[in-house]
């Protein structure tokens, strides 16, 4: 290989890896959210315990 069919085939692979940085961020962002749903969903099944529980530590409303 030349230097310049080298060059060519590094930014074609460099062009291919930057379209998957944009999935990858999104595919983290839907696990950090599904992992945020289900803690607030099991707190909302039980909110009673929750606001007991608030009450306890003794802060001021």
């Amino acid at each position: 290989m030349t230097g310049n069919k080298i060059i060519q085939l590094y930014n074609r692979i460099t062009e291919k890896l930057e379209n998957l940085n944009d999935i990858l961020l999104f595919a983290i962002r839907i696990v950090l959210a599904y992992g945020f749903y289900i803690t607030a969903s099991m707190k909302w099944q039980n909110i009673g315990g929750v606001a007991e529980w608030f009450g306890e530590l003794g802060i001021p409303f």
